[in-house]
Formats: C-alpha cells, sequence, structure tokens
C-alpha cells in the first residue's frame, strides 16, 4: 500500500485490492439478502413494521397508537363504522395469508423442478464421464497386456491377433480421448450455470467440486501415447513397445482406481441431496437406510 501525500491517491496491492473486492460482494449480498428479506416475507415485513412503529418518532412520522390507545379509538367510532374497519380488516388480512401461501406454494414447486432438472443434468453427464473413463481404463490395462505378452512372447498367434486388433482399439480409445477431453472443459459450466439451486441446498456446491475434483484427477492422466500401428506398417512388435509408456498407462490406471469410485458416489450424494427434500422421508426410506452397511 502506497499513499502518495501531494495527490492524497492511495495505491493498493493487487492482492490487497482483490481482498477488499471479495469482502464489498459479500457485504452487499448479506444487506441485499436481509433488504429482500424485509419487503418480499411475511415475516421480514412483520420485522419492518414493528421496527418503523417504534422508530417512527425518531424518523419524523409522529407518535403512533399503542395497543390500547387503538382500542380505545376502536370503541369511540360509530357502529357502522366499527363493521366496515372490522370487515375490511378480515378481507385485508385474509387476502394476504391466502396470496402468501399460493405463492409460497407456486415457488416451492418451481424450485423442486428446478432442482430435478439440475440433479438429472449433472448425473447423466457424470453416467456419459464414467463410461468413457471406464473404457479408457480398459483400453489402458489392454495395451499392457500385448506389451506384457509381446516382452514374454508367449503365443505368436495370439500376438498377431492384438497387432491385428490393437488398430481398431486405438481409433476407439482418441475418440473416447476427445470426448473425455470435451468433458473436462464442459465440467465447469456447472458451477456457474446452476450455482443459485446448488448454494440453496447445504452441501451441494461442495459434492460438485469434489466430484470435479476427482474427474479432473482422472482426466489430467488420459494423455498417455497410443501406437499409431496400421496393416501396412512392418515390425509392428517393435513399434508397439516403443510407443508404449508402460508408466503413463499405469498412472492412468491408478488414477481411475482410486476417483472412479469417490466420483460416482459424490455425485449420487449431490442428486440425493437435491431430490430428498422434494420427495421427503418416509418409512420404507428410513428402514432402507438403516439396512445399508
Amino acid at each position: 500500500m502506497i499513499f502518495n501525500n501531494k495527490r492524497f491517491t492511495l495505491i493498493l496491492k493487487p492482492e490487497t485490492a482483490s481482498k477488499i473486492k471479495i469482502k464489498a460482494v459479500k457485504l452487499f449480498v448479506v444487506l441485499g439478502y436481509l433488504l429482500y428479506s424485509l419487503v418480499s416475507k411475511l415475516y421480514g415485513i412483520l420485522v419492518l413494521s414493528l421496527i418503523l412503529y417504534f422508530s417512527a418518532p425518531s424518523i419524523g412520522l409522529g407518535q403512533p397508537y399503542t395497543a390500547h390507545e387503538l382500542l380505545i379509538w376502536l370503541n369511540e367510532l360509530p357502529e357502522n363504522y366499527k363493521t366496515t374497519v372490522s370487515s375490511s380488516l378480515l378481507t385485508i388480512v385474509g387476502f394476504l395469508i391466502a396470496f402468501s401461501i399460493g405463492s409460497a406454494q407456486q415457488r416451492k414447486q418451481f424450485i423442486s423442478q428446478m432442482k430435478i432438472e439440475v440433479a438429472s443434468d449433472i448425473e447423466a453427464f457424470f453416467n456419459e464421464v464414467s463410461r468413457v473413463t471406464t473404457d479408457i481404463e480398459i483400453y489402458a490395462k489392454y495395451c499392457l497386456k500385448v506389451s506384457s505378452e509381446i516382452n514374454e512372447n508367449t503365443d505368436q498367434n495370439s500376438i498377431d491377433f492384438h497387432m491385428y486388433n490393437i488398430l481398431g482399439e486405438t481409433n476407439k480409445f482418441l475418440q473416447k480421448r476427445e470426448i473425455l477431453r470435451a468433458k473436462s472443459i464442459e465440467v465447469h459450466r456447472f458451477i456457474g450455470r446452476y450455482s443459485i439451486i446448488l448454494a440453496s441446498t447445504w452441501g451441494a456446491l461442495e459434492q460438485l467440486e469434489k466430484a470435479t475434483e476427482a474427474f479432473n484427477n482422472i482426466a489430467a492422466t488420459m494423455w498417455f501415447p497410443a501406437p499409431l500401428i496400421n496393416v501396412t506398417t512392418e515390425n509392428k512388435q517393435e513399434i508397439f513397445i516403443q510407443q508404449i509408456d508402460e508408466e503413463k498407462l499405469n498412472q492412468y490406471i491408478e488414477a481411475y482406481k482410486n476417483n472412479y469410485g469417490i466420483m460416482n458416489s459424490t455425485t449420487g450424494g449431490l442428486r440425493g441431496r437435491l431430490i430428498a427434500p422434494i420427495t421427503g422421508m418416509n418409512f420404507s426410506a428410513i428402514v432402507s437406510l438403516l439396512r445399508l452397511k
């Protein structure tokens, strides 16, 4: 932080300015939520009314009636006025209650539908990711198996078949890797697209971040070299061995083993967090949870 006495300017370091901006945004969000609650919810309107009632003299609105003075005022009104005031109050209160209940139910239904769509979208995405990462893991194991058979020279007929088959399997792998590359970019859109819905459910954002991290751990190791062999390639076995990197293949298999279960269980838990408030809890659900081991 630098202070210039001549111009009276204050220059902040980038990290200090960033922290101030973050705190200012957080303060704005909290104040905005409090203001929203005071003017859009029944309990907020009640609190706002009480604040205005008790602070009226200090802000120049005059001294409002107390409850006792209000009853005296009502009692001194003519009978037809009493009936009019009472019926008007009942009508207004009844309208407010009916409007509040209807709005709350409509908003709840809309939010529930959005949660179902978010859960389905995330589940479909990670189901596709699980399938593709599994296919790549199978290919990596296959390459290690072929490499082992070539090094051990166990069965030449089997090796010749693998050299013929590896071309098709490699083409499939390259397609799967391209899909996984696109998914590794697409996964980050969920937080930006569904942040409001996820933030409204306890732990949902953390679950999504955990699943995304597990997926990224797998995707980071998918760039192992693939053997470029075709039917016209001579010395297929030697070229295959030269192009295979067993260390990187094992790195992918290990990353898959360590993160696949975390990714799927976390996304399942995320769907449960989003759907559970909608479906509710019943006796069958309690029994099923107690049976889990």
